[in-house]
């Protein structure tokens, strides 16, 4: 028995390559299922603070705001100099005031795309010139 495994291990180039075959298969599943244990645990710890981040009632407000699709609108725009009046947040979405028109990012007002908005300044984008329009507003007491 002892000289036929002997001959099996030693000789046989066919059974040796498969079994390290079968040792190769066997560390790679073992290697799998720590990899997938330790990716459901990551999975689980995000699932715990996203939980945690929708029990607090402002951050689903703000969640709600920024996820919601936003129709984008046209309006003509006035004859004359393109003037900021104003801007403002509200439920985490910036507005500004444009000769007397609110538009948020992504409107456009005739040929100007609102690239962004932040306090006091708002950026326009020119789809047919690709002009940038910087427009800021001033405080005065």
């Amino acid at each position: 028995m002892q000289i036929k495994a002997k001959r099996i291990f030693l000789v046989e180039t066919q059974f040796r390559s498969r079994m390290a075959l079968a040792v190769l298969i066997f560390i790679g599943i073992f290697l799998l299922r720590g990899f997938l244990a330790a990716s459901q645990g990551i999975l689980k710890a995000a699932k715990a603070e996203k939980e945690l981040v929708l029990n607090i009632p402002i951050m689903e407000k703000l969640l709600e705001a920024r996820s919601m699709k936003k129709s984008v609108r046209t309006v003509e725009a006035e004859e004359g100099p393109i003037s900021l009046e104003g801007t403002y947040v509200k439920d985490g979405v910036a507005y500004a005031l444009i000769n007397g028109t609110i538009l948020s990012v992504g409107d456009m007002y005739g040929d100007y795309e609102i690239a962004s908005i932040e306090f006091g300044v708002a950026v326009l984008d020119n789809q047919l010139t690709k002009e940038r329009k910087i427009l800021q507003f001033f405080y005065y007491e």
